[in-house]
């Protein structure tokens, strides 16, 4: 939020990720040559993800950064292409 009030915008006081997209798209828009310092200084922020279990019966959460439900990854880093294209878990 403060990060954001630097650059004249707003967050909401929840963690919102439609919110930070909408921000960090219309930054990318309106200053282009200072974009990448402030997308790696929101990724620094964010931290560190977190692994949910989703027992059967259960609601499954959001992925925050990708805004969308239904994510799953591989662990390994021969696998990081399946990250990008599976979907409908």
């Amino acid at each position: 939020m403060e990060l954001a009030a630097t650059h004249g915008a707003q967050l909401p006081d929840q963690p919102d990720a439609a919110a930070l997209d909408a921000f960090l798209l219309d930054r990318r828009q309106k200053d282009p040559t200072r974009f990448p310092d402030l997308s790696l200084a929101v990724v620094k922020l964010l931290g560190r993800g977190e692994y949910a279990v989703e027992l059967p019966g259960q609601t499954s959460t959001e992925h925050f950064g990708l805004a969308v439900k239904n994510y799953t990854h591989s662990t390994a880093p021969n696998r990081r292409y399946p990250d990008l294209v599976t979907s409908g878990c």
